[in-house]
């Protein structure tokens, strides 16, 4: 009994990879999927411009600018009818912030196919399948306008009665460069052990995501580009745009160069209402089927809206000096210091600030 019921449990093992095309190369490839409808809009291009709850799946090194506590749901109907659904929270926390997330993928039934006696093909009723996975994650901004961080995944995949459990870390960062606007980023996802199922030993789908992005037009136009490479495929391009309309309008269409879509592309959009984001995504995958992201964000605390600061004041040149003390660029922080100090010699602030960076550019300097 037990080699026919290992034999039992192969058989299904191929025939749901064959079938769902998740595991066509490798196992778990569910953990490609995106986690959120603006994911799937701009075709996975976040990685550098991923925000809140969307940061854990892109790019934990952007949990770094979390400011709010956030949760959200996904739910989607898969091209094929899956099921396939996440639940997310962010929150700031000490120097950078903190995500969890929940992940199911409902395989469905399959026809279970039995082997007796050297004849195959005889079916013995339905079989489950299911993908279950929680990771949580942490990134933080380190020294010269750079971020770091991380994330664990422990997951599980259920065929029938057996289940095979695993799991993995992904590791991101980023990088707010000189040039305003312009981000750079690079995420290490899937990185783990083989996947054991009974008698089938499959690799996780190793992935190396690098991003840029670029926003300009008053922050009202966002580009975004991922270059991608899986462990079994060659290097992909992804692109994302998002405009911004009314301020409270995001429209977002995004191209992926190995989408088997005719198009390649996908489409959807974001409407901010207070404290609550909704985000809608299509991905048509033939001429006939697509996929349907949609997400329902809720921010537990609203930001008290900043108020303009009057150019070429001294509170002016002292908020843009912490700025540029925040991405590491210390010696021209130093000079807004400087102009601080022109308009009030005898600002404490400004004093101390620039007794704090003076020893820090002279520490840079001898090392």
């Amino acid at each position: 009994m037990t080699i026919l019921k290992n034999i039992l449990v192969s058989i299904l093992s191929l025939f749901i990879i064959k079938q769902t095309g998740l595991c066509a190369d490798f196992g778990c490839a569910f953990l490609l999927l995106p986690t959120n409808a603006r994911e799937s809009a701009l075709s996975n291009s976040l990685t550098t411009i991923a925000s809140g709850i969307e940061s854990l799946n892109s790019n934990p090194a952007l949990l770094s600018n979390v400011k709010l506590n956030e949760i959200g749901f996904t739910g989607s109907l898969l091209f094929d009818g899956r099921d396939y659904s996440t639940i997310s929270w962010s929150r700031p926390f000490e120097r950078g912030g903190f995500g969890l997330e929940v992940i199911y993928l409902d395989l469905g039934d399959v026809e279970k196919t039995n082997l007796s006696s050297g004849l195959a093909g005889i079916t013995s009723g339905k079989a489950q399948a299911n993908d279950l996975g929680f990771q949580f994650g942490y990134g933080f901004k380190w020294l010269y306008g750079l971020s770091l961080g991380g994330s664990m995944k422990f997951f599980s995949e259920k065929l029938d009665n057996e289940r095979a459990s695993s799991v993995n870390i992904n590791a991101g960062l980023l990088y707010t460069t000189p040039v305003e606007n312009l981000l750079l980023g690079a995420t290490l996802k899937n990185i783990g052990r083989r996947i054991h199922f009974e008698d089938i030993k499959e690799k996780q789908p190793l992935a190396l995501d690098l991003g840029a992005s670029y926003t300009f037009l008053n922050n009202n136009l966002t580009i975004a580009a991922d270059l991608v490479k899986n462990r079994s495929e060659e290097f992909s391009a992804q692109l994302g745009f998002e405009a911004r309309v009314m301020d409270k309008i995001f429209l977002r269409l995004g191209f992926d160069s190995k989408n088997e879509a005719k198009e390649n592309i996908s489409v959807g959009f974001g409407v901010d209402i207070d404290a609550f984001r909704v985000d809608y995504s299509i991905v048509p995958e033939d001429e006939f089927s697509s996929e349907h992201f949609l997400t329902l964000r809720y921010n537990f605390s609203l930001p008290e809206p900043e108020k303009p600061i009057p150019k070429y004041t001294l509170q002016y040149y002292l908020s843009r000096a912490k700025k540029r003390i925040h991405r590491g660029w210390y010696k021209l922080a130093l000079k807004d210091v400087i102009r601080a100090m022109d308009i009030n010699p005898m600002n404490d602030e400004a004093l101390n600030l620039s007794i704090r960076l003076r020893k820090v550019i002279k520490i840079m300097e001898h090392r």
